[in-house]
């Protein structure tokens, strides 16, 4: 009781269940606008947001980093039609924090590289989960944390039953990963306007790396 979000709990449960000195280094795949990686990097000493849309890490350079240059407003539609001028909050200095655009199934890392590798409403989204899940335990060192998260809902077509429920990801993880925390109908919710939102429940699971 009292998840707010798929973010907030994985969140925690990094917390909680990192290493004592949350040093090293965290990953987020599929970061789009930077948000979990931001987050991320209140906890261990440097993170890294990909993703494979340029627009979104651009974005995220932007609003978080300052570079190229600040984005210090956004338009926010509050009914239809019409917008409003929005001021974003400044964030925290980005020194130990980058984003870059590439693909989350070969990522720019030595294996075991990472502490951390994060990847929220993301395996539902790509046509082959299974090439994620093995990226994701290559460049993890023994004992790191997965956090992933999942409303198995997809606009990827993939139609192959490889991924229609938790048991899909827990069979992905078998192999290489123990799964340590678990809970499924997690709400995540995206503001689409004032008046609108779109609703999904999420599945969310913290495993490490064997």
């Amino acid at each position: 009781g009292g998840t707010v979000d798929p973010y907030g709990y994985l969140l925690d449960a990094a917390r909680r269940l990192g290493n004592a000195e949350q040093d090293g280094l965290a990953v987020e795949v599929g970061t789009s606008v930077g948000r979990g990686a931001a987050a991320l990097a209140e906890l261990y000493a440097y993170s890294l947001g990909v993703d494979r849309s340029f627009p979104a890490v651009l974005a995220a350079r932007r609003l978080l980093l300052e570079s190229p240059e600040p984005l210090h407003a956004y338009r926010l539609e509050t009914e239809r039609g019409r917008w409003e001028q929005r001021r974003s909050q400044p964030p925290p200095g980005g020194e130990r924090l980058d984003y870059l655009a590439g693909s989350g199934a070969e990522l720019p890392l030595t294996g075991g590289q990472a502490a951390c590798v994060a990847a929220l409403n993301v395996l539902c989204a790509v046509a082959d989960p299974a090439s994620l899940v093995t990226e994701f335990s290559r460049v993890l060192e023994p004992g790191g944390l997965l956090l992933v998260a999942s409303p198995y809902w997809s606009d990827a077509g993939d139609g192959d039953g490889q991924w229609a429920g938790p048991e899909s990801l827990r069979r992905l993880l078998a192999g290489d990963f123990d799964v340590v925390a678990e809970e499924d109908m997690v709400p995540w919710l995206l503001r689409l306007a004032r008046r609108r939102w779109n609703v999904y429940l999420s599945h969310c699971v913290v495993a490490t790396r064997r």
